[in-house]
């Protein structure tokens, strides 16, 4: 069976034998993520759980995507289970952000979670001139968000509200991967970073979607599903090298990756721990420049202090306490390295 990135769940009613079918198929598959459509798997409380237990034995990480009227039960689970893999979305359909998404994502925070994403999805132009509205809402929260702007999760979206969207943006990255079988990019939009998802993703990804009915590779490709009763380990894995559906105008298109290489000292610092340098100096907090750009702090701080030792230098320094708070800041050679890249990133025009 060939790596899988992406395995989704979705449209999917928790009755009968279909918990059967779905562990049979998942005794063959592990991938990288998970992704869990709660607002279309139909069962009681009980029964969503144990789709959640299937779903997160079957991947490195979970990922819940919830909006607002599941919130609280995503979150009550997510307490439960104190998993700190998985990752609670909370989806904001037409980019109208309601005051109880707020509210009750402080709860969790309050609670400890903090794995949590806000996920603004568009499907209209009306959507996206939303967007930089509800960006500059959360800046005022007393705490961060990992903020994500895409289409809606499942469901059609028009080539031209994607490059409408795009157009917002004050600065865009590179395309770096995958993520929520989406291709995705860094974006800056208010001084606040954000992850811009877009269709179609990379070519050769290793996606799979399981729903009531069958197994696709794309929840789009209604005409092409495998029954469950009928999914073997050779056929899932033709549907997962299958290719996705493309737009008719760029069938022969080419993925173009530009990977920018700062060194110093003859050590390469990753692109990656660049823009969290980038996202320190904006924010001067180390948390929140990993929370905002969705990376784990503990192991990008491992990641720069391992940098700094081939370096010989400090990147980062912290300073505790006083009336405003303790706070982090890039040291010189922080400094240094970051104006280099973002010197690099110009000339790209990203």
């Amino acid at each position: 069976m060939p790596s899988l990135e992406t395995l989704v769940f979705a449209n999917i009613e928790l009755k009968g034998d279909i918990y059967e079918k779905l562990e049979r198929i998942l005794a063959t598959l592990y991938a990288k993520e998970a992704l869990v459509f709660m607002w279309t798997v139909k069962g009681s409380q009980g029964s969503i759980y144990r789709l959640l237990r299937l779903a997160s034995d079957s991947s490195k990480k979970l990922t819940i995507f919830c909006d607002e009227n599941g919130l609280d039960s995503c979150i009550r689970y997510s307490l439960m289970v104190s998993d700190p893999s998985i990752e609670l979305v909370a989806l904001v359909n037409d980019c109208r952000l309601s005051p109880n998404v707020y509210e009750k994502l402080k709860v969790a925070y309050e609670h400890g979670l903090d794995n949590v994403s806000l996920y603004l999805a568009y499907g209209s132009p009306d959507d996206a001139r939303r967007i930089k509205r509800v960006v500059t809402l959360t800046r005022s929260w007393p705490y961060q968000v990992m903020l994500r702007v895409g289409p809606r999760p499942i469901g059609y979206v028009a080539r031209e509200d994607v490059v409408r969207v795009r157009e917002l943006f004050d600065e865009l990255g590179l395309p770096y991967g995958v993520l929520y079988g989406f291709s995705a990019r860094r974006a800056l939009l208010e001084n606040t970073y954000i992850t811009l998802l877009e269709p179609p993703c990379p070519r050769g990804c290793k996606k799979l979607t399981i729903t009531g009915s069958g197994v696709y590779k794309c929840p789009l490709d209604g005409g092409e599903a495998i029954q469950l009763d009928h999914a073997t380990p050779d056929t899932l894995e033709t549907v997962i090298e299958r290719e996705c559906k493309r737009p008719p105008s760029t069938p022969s298109a080419k993925d173009v990756r530009i990977r920018i290489i700062v060194e110093y000292n003859g050590v390469s610092i990753p692109e990656d721990v660049l823009d969290v340098l980038v996202a320190v100096r904006m924010l001067r907090s180390f948390r929140a420049a990993c929370r905002m750009l969705g990376v784990n702090p503990a192991h990008m701080a491992m990641r720069i202090r391992r940098l700094e030792e081939k370096i010989g230098h400090r990147l980062l320094e912290g300073h505790r306490g006083g009336r405003g708070g303790g706070y982090t800041m890039l040291t010189s050679i922080g400094e240094e390295i970051v104006k280099r890249y973002l010197e690099v990133k110009s000339v790209l025009g990203g």
